[in-house]
């Protein structure tokens, strides 16, 4: 491309009536600065056409969502913008698409090429990294009828549009809009949403009470002087409405209101709050009615939907006579004392013309009554709000929705509460519904469960969050406790937390006793064992015994602390065994009692390992789902963090390891962009590994041992003819470093990924020689720090290409080896510097190569050090926080920032953008699939 075709490009521009953009101005006059001098006829150099399309990614980022949006309407503002693009297109075989608009190759909707679509038939995504293509969107509308998308190609789950997504369809304007779609031609693709989609959304929904305390907190944040109240309020509604399902979703989008005389939907009116249009109360007006009946409480504190809330008598216009009309369905029963108050309140009113302090003392004194009757009792508020308390609860909510008592209606009903947020989540508490709480110990508190649920997967302990520092519920809040769905999630817990562990050839004692002990008849209450039966679970006990005797003391008293918990019941061993010698549980015969506790005894072992060979009963395939997952006493020298590096560096192994010899039972693995050919055993140990890794769970030190006692041992232990013949000598080898742990020691040839980076990075620059070999490998790495995957994840990768790595190395393998296996991990930021030097590195290497042509031996240290030297102290301290594309972007202005350094930026961002930025693509559908 010569320079006179930018010559011409600014010609536009000279012309007063060519529209522009606001930040048009700064752009143009870089591009004027640079070539109004040049001659017409000189060729632009590749250089100067980086900093070209620097220019349009950074006009990109002005316009979004402006009217001067691509993908909004083309002409006249972007013609030239337009024109220009194309003829760069055609100078560097891409689409101009490619180059007004940079974005992935693929639509992850249908893997369609977005740049085959024009910038009307494309729109941003809600992360705005992300484009999709309207067609796509189209074709998922009519499938399954829901406002849809997918972020990432195929994937199994689509999530609802955003409503900011929704803006973006809406304000496409323009020509090239309409098509046709079931012999129906329509204008847009708003007019396909709104006559075609949108009136078959609408369906009743039981919809959250965060998702509509979340809808009120826009009506609240209604506010022209201040927009930003409003686009907050929205973002929250938003993530409200993203952990619904998809059909909830949509059909909350669908909710059909009236707006001068004319129907509207609710993704229209939010769309409208997004714009910050001047009706929006007029628009949200029918929505304030409607929430207030879902929740009478729910009422705004904007004076402006006032209008709104008088024609409903709702709100602030609730008057005498309809708290005469509620009183009147209150139910005191069983509770006579209240009879005579609820009777003198009636006769109050009578007198009286308007709800003054007197009323609603008296209402207050009898709700104070009522709670302290149904406190801790089936008829508590916070285990049923139905049946008789739900005109209590009624009540309660039309008075806060009027302002005449605390706007917390959960105040008046339980008058001992002092708070009205959740200490954790900073949400009002009646975000959510009663059920979802338990009273604290002195009754002023509300306990959020899913709080305590979530310190549970995040710490081990179902502990009370409220407090400063979390603390173990109390004896009276794990009684009310039991009354609620979370109370299964609580035992789990306290199964974590019990006695000291056991060993396996103890559990092994415990199902040789359950196997004979136990007959499935003997669990049906009022079924006896017939004499055979209790003779053969008497000698079973009685064997168990002498084992029990014959144990060390130590391991004596670990097995009799042992904590079985199992449905309501909740046991010791120690208690078991004493009872059955007794003959006493549940007050059945002593034949019952044997079949009720060796059926907990079972609990244990499937606690333990719930893969164990035990005799098949009704309730042991549940007991198997609901194990605590419990370690062996025989691995307590290995922690969690221990557990974990084994588990990742089996799966690397089993990945990069060659078999020998698979014949039968031959499985293709694949992980991630990885495949392999493995044997039998190999394919149970990823199966055994795989949901670990996928979830990142925390226990993986039960992982471990389950994969060593119910997968390599016995592996190592058949000696069956059918295997001596097809395994090879190298598997069982493979099998027998496992064991051992050679594999995770003395041969250890997996490492903490950052580790590598360190260690190799300094290799490279102590041995040039390695470094031809180690630069890829550091990209690679750096490439899967930039995915959007978990740590395990990346942990496997990044040592599957060392793998790759360790055989271009040669005889500098084992001198490599050895300084990893030596190396200890200290500096929290040496990591990152490593990965700074590394990205000027690459910088240096790319100036000076194209300054001195393809044969040249660069001083690229040299160069890195004058860099360094340039930027001064860099402070990394204040990165561990970031993603690792976070770094990227914070190095990348850090860069930019120094006017010495800045010349590399173009570079450093193309170099992120293409060489570390792309997704990884995988080999399957999954990141872990099985498949032979």
């Amino acid at each position: 491309m010569l320079v006179s075709r930018i010559h011409e490009f600014l010609i536009l521009f000279s012309n007063k009536e060519q529209p522009t953009h606001p930040k048009d101005a700064a752009l143009i006059d870089e591009i004027k600065n640079k070539y109004s001098g040049l001659p017409p006829n000189l060729v632009i150099q590749e250089q100067d056409i980086k900093e070209l399309l620097d220019c349009y990614a950074r006009r990109l980022g002005d316009i979004v969502d402006s009217a001067a949006d691509y993908t909004f309407n083309t002409p006249g503002i972007n013609q030239p913008w337009i024109e220009l693009a194309q003829d760069l297109g055609r100078e560097l075989k891409k689409g101009y698409l490619e180059i007004l608009i940079p974005m992935p190759r693929f639509d992850p909707d249908n893997f369609s090429k977005i740049s085959s679509y024009p910038p009307s038939g494309i729109f941003l995504g809600d992360d705005d990294k992300t484009w999709h293509s309207v067609d796509a969107i189209i074709k998922q509308l009519k499938v399954s009828g829901f406002l849809a998308t997918r972020d990432v190609p195929k994937d199994v789950s689509p999530r609802i549009l955003s409503i900011k997504e929704l803006f973006r369809l809406q304000s496409k304007t323009g020509e090239g809009l309409s098509f046709n779609f079931g012999n129906k031609l329509y204008s847009s693709f708003w007019d396909y949403l709104l006559n075609e989609i949108a009136p078959g959304l609408k369906k009743p929904e039981n919809y959250s009470s965060q998702l509509l305390m979340s809808l009120l907190e826009v009506l609240n944040a209604v506010d022209k002087k201040n927009p930003k109240h409003l686009r907050f309020a929205l973002l929250n509604l938003q993530a409200e409405i993203n952990n619904c399902d998809l059909k909830q979703a949509s059909n909350f989008y669908g909710l059909k209101f009236s707006y001068q005389n004319k129907p509207i939907y609710l993704f229209e009116i939010l769309v409208a709050c997004w714009k910050n249009e001047e009706d929006i109360e007029a628009k949200l007006a029918p929505v304030a009615q409607w929430l207030a009946t879902k929740n009478s409480a729910f009422i705004s504190t904007n004076p402006a939907f006032n209008p709104a809330y008088e024609t409903i008598s709702a709100g602030p216009f609730f008057a005498i006579d309809k708290l005469a009309e509620l009183l009147n369905q209150l139910d005191y029963r069983p509770y006579s004392h209240l009879k005579a108050p609820l009777q003198q309140l009636k006769e109050m009113l009578k007198r009286k013309s308007t709800i003054d302090d007197e009323v609603l003392e008296a209402i207050a004194a009898l709700y104070k009554s009522r709670w302290d009757s149904i406190i801790d009792t089936t008829n508590d508020y916070l285990r049923l709000t139905s049946d008789v308390n739900k005109a209590w609860i009624t009540l309660a909510q039309r008075l806060a929705g009027a302002g005449l008592i605390n706007r917390n209606y959960y105040r008046i009903l339980i008058p001992t509460l002092t708070h009205d947020v959740d200490p954790i989540t900073a949400v009002s508490l009646m975000a959510y519904p009663l059920t979802s709480f338990i009273l604290s110990q002195d009754g002023t508190q509300f306990i959020l469960l899913t709080n305590c649920a979530n310190h549970h997967k995040t710490h081990g302990t179902f502990f009370n969050c409220n407090p400063q520092v979390p603390a173990p519920l109390t004896f009276k809040e794990e009684q009310r406790l039991k009354f609620t769905e979370f109370y299964d999630d609580y035992l789990r817990a306290e199964e974590s937390k019990s006695a000291p562990a056991i060993q396996k050839s103890t559990v092994d004692a415990l199902v040789r006793l359950i196997n004979a002990a136990l007959f499935p008849t003997g669990l049906i209450y009022g079924k006896n064992y017939t004499d055979k039966e209790a003779t053969e679970a008497e000698i079973a006990y009685g064997e168990f015994s002498e084992f029990v005797r014959k144990l060390p003391e130590e391991e004596r008293e670990r097995l009799l602390q042992q904590k079985v918990t199992w449905r309501q019941d909740r046991y010791t061993v120690s208690k078991i065994l004493t009872d059955i010698q007794k003959g006493n549980s549940h007050q059945d015969t002593d034949r019952e009692c044997v079949a009720v506790y060796t059926k907990h005894l079972a609990k244990l072992v499937c606690d333990y390992n719930p893969h164990a060979e035990l005799k098949k009963f009704s309730e042991l395939d549940v007991m198997r789902a609901f194990s605590a997952r419990r370690v062996y006493r025989d691995y307590d020298d290995i922690d969690e963090q221990e557990a974990t590096r084994r588990v990742l560096t089996m799966m690397v192994s089993l990945m990069t390891h060659q078999f020998n010899r698979v014949l039968a039972g031959r499985t293709v693995l694949h992980l991630w962009d990885s495949s392999n050919v493995v044997t039998k055993t190999g394919s149970e140990l990823f199966t055994a590994a795989e949901e670990a890794i996928k979830n990142e769970t925390n226990s993986m030190r039960f992982v471990y041992s389950s994969i060593m006692e119910n997968i390599i041992t016995p592996a190592l232990s058949d000696e069956s003819m059918l295997t001596t013949l097809l395994r090879s000598s190298d598997t069982h080898e493979w099998l027998k470093s496992i064991k051992n742990g050679s594999l995770f020691d003395a041969n250890c040839t997996a490492f903490n990924p950052k580790t590598l980076v360190i260690v190799l990075l300094d290799l490279a620059t102590q041995k040039p020689e390695l470094r031809k070999s180690i630069d890829p490998f550091i990209e690679e790495a750096l490439h899967t720090f930039a995915q959007d995957e978990n740590q395990h994840h990346i942990w496997i990768r990044v040592n599957i290409k060392f793998a790759e790595l360790l055989t271009k190395l040669g005889t500098q393998k084992e001198d490599v080896l050895k300084k990893l296996r030596g190396y200890k991990l200290e500096s929290s930021t040496l990591f990152y510097e490593k990965v700074f030097d590394f990205l000027l590195y690459r910088s240096v290497y790319h100036k000076l190569k194209t300054q001195q042509g393809g044969f040249f031996t660069p001083d690229v240290d040299y160069g890195v050090q004058t860099l360094k030297s340039k930027l001064g102290d860099i402070k990394f301290n204040d990165l561990k926080d970031l993603s690792f594309t976070g770094v990227l972007k914070k190095f990348s202005e850090l860069i930019h920032s120094n006017p010495d350094t800045n010349p590399h930026r173009l570079f450093l961002n193309d170099y992120i953008e293409k060489k570390l930025g792309p997704k990884i693509p995988e080999k399957s559908t999954h990141s872990l699939i099985l498949s032979s």
